[in-house]
């Protein structure tokens, strides 16, 4: 069956790299998933990849020229910059965004997405008639009825633009042929998720391969020198998952447990329950339960759905170690 072909045009100034790149990586990751499943595939429109050198009135009307105005949705982001101004606007991005809407005028089928970046700026770098262009241009979005979305910085973008673009291919582009719903849906984005978060720790181990290979766990804290009764003594981590209780898993450092806890999360996942990973080292005792809450959301799902945590780079000689694992009423 041929793929349906969704078309996302990104449109920023040059200081939102970070942003673009997050963007390639939701595009290939939803590709993977939730394209495969329900026979589409996204296509970015990005003038890094999809412009050549050529002549025309101005550098911008090129541009436009050769991304084309046939796209589903428009994704425009703003950091610290307002951009160049054109023969039309203020800047290209202004300007990609003006075609857009106009399109939106025509009653044309495009979904409009616009993020601006709130992370705190660093005094050298703050220039006043930059933010002036930008506070002017965010006022007349929000004046033209187009809902805009805050972030803080690369990260949260990436996890909300995930997030917000998933849904609107839920509810439009993912719409096929096949009988999929929303419930397995998601399943196969957050497989790939986690997929990409063990992979990632993977990485770590530069001088190792890429490859997950069963840790022996024992349920003792003595380590033989014989391998065989160490084996004997070993805890099958599917019985971990099978049954999820209060446990501490100890070991050196460098001995790959933040790979185990990306591991148990896929396997928990793979049988339908939701692991949340949490690292001690970013959370404090005192907002555990937030911590899991807006972990649990970022996913698309809510805080009654998750089976079990995983804290990671916990141990007992941190101050307040013990009440981390207090519940909130």
């Amino acid at each position: 069956m041929e793929k349906k072909v969704i078309k996302i045009l990104v449109a920023s100034p040059s200081d939102t790299k970070g942003e673009r790149e997050s963007c390639l990586r939701v595009f290939e990751e939803l590709n993977r998933g939730i394209g495969d499943k329900q026979d589409f595939v996204i296509e970015e429109r990005m003038w890094e990849h999809n412009t050549r050198p050529s002549i025309g009135e101005y550098s911008q009307a090129v541009i436009n020229e050769q991304l084309g105005d046939d796209y589903h949705v428009f994704v425009g982001i703003m950091n610290n910059k307002f951009g160049t101004e054109t023969k039309k606007a203020g800047s290209g991005t202004e300007e990609e965004f003006n075609n857009a809407y106009d399109r939106i005028v025509k009653k044309e089928p495009v979904e409009i997405m616009f993020y601006f970046n709130d992370e705190p700026v660093k005094k050298s770098e703050l220039n006043t008639d930059e933010l002036s262009k930008i506070n002017a241009f965010k006022k007349k979005v929000s004046d033209l009825g187009c809902y805009h979305w805050s972030y803080n910085g690369v990260q949260d973008f990436e996890k909300t633009f995930r997030t917000q673009l998933t849904s609107y291919l839920l509810k439009t582009g993912g719409q096929s042929k096949k009988e999929t719903t929303k419930s397995n849906v998601q399943f196969e984005v957050l497989r790939a998720k986690f997929k990409e978060r063990l992979d990632k720790a993977l990485k770590a181990f530069s001088s190792q391969p890429i490859i997950w290979l069963e840790p022996i766990l024992s349920n003792t804290n003595e380590i033989s020198q014989n391998p065989d009764e160490n084996y004997t003594k070993r805890i099958n981590i599917k019985e971990l998952t099978d049954n999820p209780d209060s446990f501490i898993i100890n070991a050196p450092p460098q001995f790959g447990m933040t790979c185990l806890a990306h591991y148990l999360v896929c396997e928990a996942w793979e049988k339908g329950d939701l692991w949340l990973y949490l690292d001690s080292d970013e959370t404090k005792s005192h907002n555990i339960h937030k911590a899991a809450v807006r972990e649990a959301e970022s996913l698309g799902m809510k805080i009654t759905d998750v089976k079990a945590i995983i804290l990671d780079s916990w141990n007992n000689y941190e101050v307040d170690s013990l009440k981390i694992f207090k519940r909130e009423a």
